[in-house]
C-alpha cells in the first residue's frame, strides 16, 4: 500500500504543474505498452493488404492484430482507471 503523502498543493501554478507531472508518471509502463500494442495491432491489420501474406508462424496475421488491439485498449483503460484511483486517493487525504 502507498504511504501517506501530503495532499497536492493546487493553489498555485507551480504546484499544479508538479502534480500534473506526478500524474503523468503514474502507470507509465502499462500506458506505454498499451500504445505499443495498439500500434503493432494496427500494423498487423494493414500488413496483409500490403504484403499479400495471411500467416506468420502458423497464425493468421489479422487474428494477431485483433489480439494486440484488444490487449492495447485493455491496458489503456486499466491505466485510466488506475490513474483515477490514484488521483482520488491523493486528493482525499487529510
Amino acid at each position: 500500500m502507498l504511504s501517506k503523502l501530503p495532499p497536492p498543493d493546487l493553489s498555485h501554478p507551480a504546484g499544479r504543474a508538479n502534480y500534473q507531472a506526478e500524474l503523468q508518471r503514474v502507470a507509465f509502463g502499462p500506458r506505454f505498452l498499451g500504445l505499443a500494442a495498439l500500434m503493432l495491432g494496427a500494423l498487423l491489420e494493414i500488413t496483409p493488404l500490403v504484403v499479400r501474406a495471411d500467416f506468420v508462424g502458423g497464425y493468421r496475421i489479422d487474428k494477431l492484430g485483433w489480439a494486440c488491439l484488444i490487449g492495447g485498449w485493455a491496458l489503456l483503460l486499466a491505466t485510466v482507471l488506475f490513474r483515477s484511483i490514484y488521483h482520488h486517493w491523493r486528493t482525499s487525504q487529510h
